[in-house]
C-alpha cells in the first residue's frame, strides 16, 4: 500500500518551506536587491558643496561618485529648486563594470535663501533613484581648495588657523573632476593652494578656469619660494616678498609651507564678496544699487513693449460705444432692438480676438536679447551673459568652457514655473525652457572670453590725487566710459575704437554717504537707455559687492550695444539685440619714493568670529586688508584714523596691536613698519560709532601712507 502524507504533514511541510524562504530572503546580501533591479554591486555617493558647505550666491558643485559590478548607462538629473523656480542639469553617463567614476555638476545658488537640491539617477535596467542633497551655509571661515600635488606631499588637515587672529580655514582636496567642471566649479573656494607642477599640469580648459577664478577675486597661493609661475600673465607674477594684484584677485608665494604642513603660517582672510556680508555699507561709504530691473531692460531690447495706456482706453471706449449705444440706436431705428442679444456677444468675441491678435503680434515680434558684462584683466577675461528668450528661441547654447548658471531664485520673468533644463553637448551646453506661447524666460551663462575692452593706467602723487588714461581697445565705440575709485567717479563720455582719454580724480579718500551713480550719471539714469542700471547692479554684485570699487585701485566701466552676445540661442542663432558692459580694474601706482594714501588698495575682509561688518551697542566693526605697493620701504607707515572711529588695531607680527584713538577727532598715527606687512599686505581692524556715521563732515576715511625721509 502506497504511503500518502496526512494533511497535518502537508501543513507542516508547507509552513517549514515558507519559514525557510523567509529566512533566506531576510538573510540575502544587499546585492540580491540589486539583482532584482538588474544592477549588481551598485554604490552611489553624492555631496554638494565642500562637505555640504555652500556660500549663498556662489555656484555649488554637486559631487557624484558611482560604481557597480556591471556596465552602467543612463542619466543623472541634478535639480535645484527655489520657490516656484527650478533648474535641472541633465547628464548622460557611462561607467565601465567594476570601475568608479566621478561627476561634478556646478549648480547656481541664490544670494538670499538655501536651494533644495535633489539627485535623480535613471540607470538602464533599474528603477529611478531620487536622493536629497543636504546643504548648510557657513561663512565664518575661509574655504581653501588644495590641488593634488600639494596633498600628495603633505597630510591635509580638516581645518587650520589663519596666520593672523581673524578666524580659521577649512581645507579640501580639489579633484581633477572639480577642476574640469570649469570656472563655476571653483568659485566656492576663497583660496587655492598649488605648486608650479600643479599649474603646469593643467589642461587649457582647467587653466582658463583657474585664471578666470583668480581674476574674479580668488587668492592663488603658490607653494614655491619664487621664480616664474606657470600659466600666469606677466602682470600677475608675484615676488618672494610681495603679492601681485591679479584682476580682483591676488597671487602669493607660500615658501613651501603647505608641503611642510604649516598651514597656519600662511593662510590669510580674503575679501568678502557680497553686500549681505556688510549690509550695503563697508564702514566708509554706502554701496547700494540704483533702481533698475534687468528683466525690464531685456524685454525692452527684445522689442517687447505694451501699448500706451491711452490706446488701451481708446480701444475699450470704442468697444463700449459700438457694442452699446450705437448698436442700440441703429437696431432700434430698424425696428429690431432684440437683436442686441446677438450683436453684443458678437462684438465681445471680435474685440477679444482683436486684442489677442495684437498681443500675439507684440510677443511674436519679440526677439532674443542679451545683457552681458565682460570683465577684462591683463588678457584674462570672463563674461556673464543674461538672455531673454521666448518660445521660438527656447533657450541658449554655450561655447566650450562656459557653464549655464540659470536665474534660480533671482529673477522675475514670465513663465517662471517652467524649469530651465541644462544638457551637455560636444562643444558646451544647451539650456532651455519649455515655454507656452507668449511666455518669456531669462537664461544666464558664464565663461571665459577673448575680447579687447577697456584698459586703464593710473598713478597717484603724494597728495592722493589720481591721474591716468583710459584706452578703448575694443573694435566698437563704448558709451558713458566711467572711472571709479572708492566713492568718486567721473564720466568721460563716449570713446571710439582705439581712442584714449586722460582723467583726474581728487579727494578720493573723503567719507561719502551718497552713491556716486547719482552724482555722475544723474538724469541719464532715467533718460539714457545706454546705461542699463539693472545690468550694472547685477555685475556689481558679481564683482564683489562692497569691494567692487575699492580705494587704492581704479575701476573703469562703459556700455555698448554694438556687440552680439558671446552665446547663441538654442537653435544656434546669433543674439544681436542687447547691451554689453565692459569692466576693468587696475592698481594705482605711486609716483616717486613716497607712498600716498591712494597707492594701497584696501578691501573689507572676514574678521575675527566673522563680524560681517556688524557690531553691538551702536557700533560697526570690520577688518581691512591694504595691499601696499612694492615700493613700500621699511620706514614708518602712517595710518589716518577718521573722527568717527572708536577702536583701531593693527596686526603686527603675532598680535593685534592697539592704536591710540581720540573719539570725535581725526588723527594720523605713525607705526614702525617692522613685521607690519605680510607679502605687502597690512591688516587693520576698525570699530566705529554709528551715532556719528551719518554726519556729513566726517572728513577722510581709513587709509595708510608713507613718507620717505
Amino acid at each position: 500500500m502506497k504511503w500518502r502524507p496526512s494533511r497535518r504533514a502537508w501543513g507542516l511541510a508547507t509552513a517549514t518551506s515558507v519559514l525557510l524562504a523567509a529566512i533566506v530572503a531576510l538573510g540575502a546580501p544587499a546585492g540580491a536587491q540589486d539583482d532584482e533591479n538588474g544592477i549588481e554591486g551598485l554604490q552611489l555617493d553624492v555631496v554638494a558643496g565642500v562637505d555640504g558647505i555652500f556660500r549663498p550666491g556662489r555656484p555649488v558643485p554637486v559631487d557624484i561618485q558611482i560604481e557597480a559590478d556591471q556596465l552602467l548607462t543612463g542619466e543623472l538629473l541634478v535639480t535645484s529648486r527655489v520657490g516656484q523656480q527650478s533648474l535641472v542639469h541633465r547628464l548622460e553617463i557611462e561607467v565601465p563594470a567594476g570601475s568608479r567614476k566621478r561627476f561634478v555638476v556646478p549648480m547656481p545658488t541664490p544670494s538670499s535663501e538655501r536651494p533644495d537640491i535633489t539627485l535623480t539617477v535613471n540607470l538602464d535596467g533599474a528603477d529611478p533613484d531620487e536622493r536629497e542633497v543636504s546643504l548648510r551655509e557657513q561663512s565664518n571661515f575661509e574655504l581653501v581648495g588644495v590641488l593634488p600635488l600639494v596633498t600628495t606631499a603633505a597630510e591635509l588637515p580638516e581645518s587650520a588657523d589663519l596666520a593672523i587672529d581673524a578666524g580659521s580655514a577649512r581645507l579640501f582636496a580639489v579633484s581633477s573632476e572639480l577642476l574640469g567642471a570649469g570656472f563655476d566649479g571653483l568659485w566656492i573656494f576663497d583660496s587655492l593652494v598649488a605648486t608650479n607642477a600643479d599649474l603646469d599640469a593643467l589642461s587649457s580648459r582647467e587653466a582658463d578656469a583657474v585664471l578666470a577664478w583668480v581674476g574674479a577675486g580668488g587668492h592663488l597661493l603658490v607653494d614655491e619660494t619664487g621664480g616664474a609661475v606657470p600659466r600666469l600673465p606677466a602682470e600677475w607674477q608675484p615676488t618672494p616678498d610681495h603679492a601681485a594684484a591679479a584682476g580682483r584677485g591676488l597671487v602669493r608665494f607660500t615658501d613651501g609651507l603647505a608641503k611642510a604642513g604649516s598651514w597656519d603660517e600662511f593662510l590669510l582672510p580674503t575679501p568678502i564678496d557680497g553686500d549681505d556680508a556688510a549690509g550695503d555699507f563697508d564702514i566708509r561709504r554706502f554701496t547700494g544699487g540704483v533702481p533698475g530691473a534687468l528683466a525690464d531692460e531685456l524685454s525692452r531690447d527684445a522689442g517687447f513693449d505694451l501699448p500706451p495706456i491711452t490706446d488701451l482706453l481708446m480701444l475699450f471706449a470704442v468697444y463700449a460705444l459700438v457694442a452699446g449705444p450705437i448698436s442700440y440706436v441703429i437696431l432700434r431705428r430698424r425696428g429690431r432692438p432684440t437683436a442686441l442679444w446677438i450683436t453684443i456677444p458678437v462684438f465681445s468675441v471680435l474685440a477679444t480676438v482683436g486684442v489677442w491678435f495684437v498681443g500675439s503680434e507684440l510677443r511674436s515680434n519679440t526677439s532674443a536679447a542679451h545683457a552681458t558684462v565682460i570683465v577684462t584683466s591683463e588678457g584674462v577675461d570672463f563674461a556673464t551673459s543674461h538672455v531673454l528668450v521666448g518660445q521660438e528661441a527656447g533657450g541658449i547654447q554655450t561655447p566650450r568652457g562656459w557653464t549655464p548658471t540659470g536665474r534660480v531664485g533671482n529673477s522675475a520673468y514670465e513663465g517662471d514655473r517652467a524649469a530651465l533644463e541644462i544638457s551637455s553637448t560636444a562643444n558646451g551646453f544647451t539650456a532651455g525652457f519649455d515655454l507656452d506661447s507668449g511666455q518669456f524666460a531669462i537664461a544666464s551663462a558664464r565663461g571665459p572670453v577673448e575680447v579687447n575692452g577697456l584698459s586703464v593706467a593710473a598713478t597717484t602723487d603724494q597728495d592722493g590725487r589720481i591721474e591716468g588714461t583710459v584706452t578703448n581697445e575694443a573694435d566698437v565705440s563704448i558709451d558713458h566710459v566711467t572711472v571709479i575709485s572708492g566713492s568718486e567717479a567721473t564720466d568721460l563720455g563716449t570713446l571710439g575704437a582705439g581712442e584714449a582719454q586722460d582723467f583726474t580724480l581728487s579727494q578720493v579718500d573723503r567719507f561719502d554717504i551718497t552713491l556716486f551713480e547719482w552724482e555722475v550719471w544723474g538724469q541719464a539714469l532715467w533718460q539714457d537707455p545706454t546705461i542699463t542700471t539693472g545690468l550694472w547692479n547685477a555685475s556689481r554684485t558679481e564683482r564683489g559687492g562692497v569691494n567692487s570699487t575699492p580705494l587704492g585701485s581704479v575701476t573703469v566701466a562703459g556700455w555698448t550695444d554694438d556687440l552680439a552676445a558671446p552665446i547663441q540661442t538654442r537653435g544656434g542663432n546669433t543674439i544681436d539685440s542687447g547691451h554689453t558692459l565692459f569692466v576693468s580694474r587696475s592698481a594705482v601706482e605711486p609716483t616717486g619714493d613716497a607712498v600716498s594714501n591712494m597707492a594701497s588698495a584696501s578691501q573689507l575682509v572676514r574678521g575675527p568670529d566673522d563680524t560681517r561688518g556688524q557690531g553691538g551697542g551702536g557700533e560697526l566693526a570690520g577688518v581691512y586688508q591694504f595691499h601696499a605697493p612694492a615700493s613700500l620701504s621699511g620706514e614708518a607707515i602712517t595710518i589716518h584714523i577718521p573722527r568717527y572711529v572708536t577702536d583701531v588695531d593693527v596686526w603686527q607680527g603675532t598680535r593685534w596691536r592697539p592704536v591710540q584713538v581720540t573719539r570725535g577727532e581725526a588723527r594720523d598715527a605713525a607705526l614702525n613698519n617692522e613685521d607690519l606687512t605680510i607679502d605687502g599686505l597690512v591688516f587693520i581692524r576698525m570699530t566705529l560709532d554709528t551715532s556719528q556715521i551719518f554726519e556729513f563732515d566726517n572728513g577722510r576715511v581709513l587709509t595708510i601712507s608713507q613718507e620717505v625721509s
